[in-house]
């Protein structure tokens, strides 16, 4: 929230805050109908009687009209504007493109030590805050033991949501002064305020000593990167994690993948690929089973956008089945042409919110509140879940919604048809590894913020789900 709205304000657009509470007819977010709604103090509004309005309007209708002959345009063309790469270090005569910067401070201040309450039992971190999973990361890195929970809870009158990472704060092994002085350092660099457990036995929700919740194994994460992975994509996954979230990582290049030994990493994040055969075929067959064999010993593989064909079809390790007709394989191995009469076109959505529902139960929902949320589509991916009787090692975490999908932007009459139900977060068990396939960016252009704490999951949380 104060991400959003410091981004408004430097773009110009003026913010206020409620001042006491009100009650007037308002649309919520994915509705049609304007229902009472009661607002309390401390809501932020934006008036749409700014100079900024067309901006504003932009930004928070969830529909804009588009002429009719502009869409039948854009479908003959779907934007495929001529572009290229250049070789070739010879310097151009250009003029500067005046845009406004960003301000990168605001991920930057570094903030004072948490105010830590007097010795506890056990100290636990807000779940529902992404950073919490930042701060993890970094007490598993300076060897102290930790749970996050998977369900809300309430533990000795500490109310605990989804999501919460507890440390034991007493007990054989604990320094607990140490720990104090640590958790404070940790907790205050994201901003995050420590709350006191008094006991591990829950009132309500799932005690700490549950199965349920993960004990978590530290994450040692690799990113891969170089040709043919995509420039952006990479470069959204590594500013989310390294810079944002300030996680130990390492990248490894394509080139040097086949060869390199994983033994070190138990999280390797692979961004969308362009084109993804380019990365099987690097590979090659002795470097796809190295990568099978480390997912299959304990590694957890992330996959991003295209590059979950390339966990489907050339690693074979999940079985999530694509909405799209795929060519067998003949007796070389290679893929026979698939007949034009079974061929189905490709129709990508240009830009759109589309309805994601959550299922609870599942570990990558942690620090969720809500059932739903809103996911960016971008792509022509659909997938489904594979047939057959159901399966706990094989889950789809997040689905488009089966009803009423769309919430903002355009999508075209094939889309409306295909997405409902579809899957957008993959998960699978893969023997003692596991593989989580993301068929839409999670890190879009680092700015879609929403994304992140599936992401953070994905990585943070991977290699000790169940």
């Amino acid at each position: 929230l104060a991400d959003a709205v410091a981004l408004l304000r430097r773009g110009g657009v003026e913010v206020t805050r409620l001042t006491e509470e009100v009650s007037l007819p308002a649309i919520p977010a994915g509705s049609n109908q304007a229902w009472q709604t009661t607002l309390p103090a401390g809501t932020y509004v934006v008036d749409a009687a700014q100079p900024r309005e067309r901006l504003v309007r932009a930004l928070f209708e969830p529909q804009q009209p588009i002429p009719e002959e502009f869409l039948a345009a854009a479908r003959e063309r779907l934007f495929n504007l001529p572009g290229g790469s250049v070789v070739s270090a010879r310097p151009l005569r250009t003029e500067a493109v005046e845009e406004p910067l960003s301000d990168d401070d605001l991920y930057r201040q570094e903030t004072p030590a948490a105010e830590l309450p007097p010795k506890a039992y056990a100290y636990a971190l807000d779940g529902r805050r992404t950073a919490s999973l930042a701060a993890l990361a970094e007490l598993k890195r300076r060897g102290y033991r930790a749970v996050v929970t998977t369900r809300a809870g309430r533990l000795g009158g500490t109310e605990l949501p989804s999501g919460s990472v507890v440390v034991r704060g007493t007990g054989p092994g604990v320094d607990g002064e140490a720990l104090r002085t640590d958790l404070a350092q940790v907790a205050g660099a994201f901003g995050l305020p420590v709350v006191p457990v008094a006991t591990s036995r829950a009132e309500a929700g799932r005690s700490l000593g549950s199965p349920r919740n993960l004990g978590v194994e530290t994450p040692k994460v690799a990113l891969l990167g170089g040709d043919p992975v995509h420039g952006y994509s990479f470069g959204w996954a590594w500013y989310t994690l390294a810079e944002r979230y300030r996680l130990d990582l390492t990248v490894l290049w394509t080139r040097s993948l086949a060869e390199m030994p994983l033994d070190d990493f138990n999280v390797l994040v692979i961004p969308h690929l362009a084109p993804r055969q380019a990365l099987a075929d690097l590979l090659g067959e002795g470097g796809r089973g190295r990568l099978q064999r480390w997912v299959q010993e304990g590694g957890t593989l992330v996959v991003i956008g295209s590059a979950v064909d390339l966990a489907r079809q050339d690693l074979e390790l999940i079985d999530l089945a694509s909405f799209y007709p795929e060519p067998e394989k003949g007796e070389d191995g290679k893929p026979k042409k698939i007949e034009p009469k079974d061929q189905v076109q490709r129709i990508t959505v240009p830009g759109a919110l589309v309805r994601a529902e959550i299922d609870p139960e599942s570990w990558l929902a942690a620090g969720f509140e809500a059932d739903e949320m809103p996911a960016l589509v971008t792509s022509d991916r659909v997938y489904r879940v594979p047939e057959g009787p159901p399966d706990p090692a094989k889950t789809a975490p997040v689905r488009y919604a089966e009803e009423n999908p769309a919430l903002a932007g355009h999508l075209w009459p094939e889309n409306l048809e295909r997405l409902p139900g579809s899957v957008l977060v993959w998960d699978q068990r893969v023997a003692r590894g596991r593989v989580v396939a993301f068929a839409e960016d999670p890190t879009f252009r680092a700015f879609w913020r929403g994304g992140e704490r599936l992401f953070l999951n994905a990585v943070v949380l991977g290699p000790s789900a169940p």
